[in-house]
């Protein structure tokens, strides 16, 4: 798929300094068009990225509870 955006010169001095911040940030080089490409990617693959670290933070949470529940009937074992 091509898509093709056409960014008046205003908008694009309006969008320079989030692109030099980024390369900055990040020790890259992207042009204007390499970063908003990948910041379409990135928006794409959002919601996939979101559901994947809540399914992290929800395993995290059982081990979590499971070592609590371990601990707890060590520390009862030992009375």
């Amino acid at each position: 798929m091509l898509i093709t955006l056409e960014i008046s010169q205003r908008h694009e001095s309006l969008l320079i300094p989030f692109v030099d911040a980024y390369n900055i940030a990040n020790n890259t080089a992207l042009t204007l068009e390499q970063w908003a490409l990948l910041h379409l990617k990135e928006v794409a693959v959002g919601p996939r990225v979101t559901q994947e670290y809540e399914q992290i933070q929800r395993e995290e949470e059982s081990t979590r509870n499971d070592r609590q529940t371990q601990a707890r009937e060590r520390a009862l074992a030992d009375l």
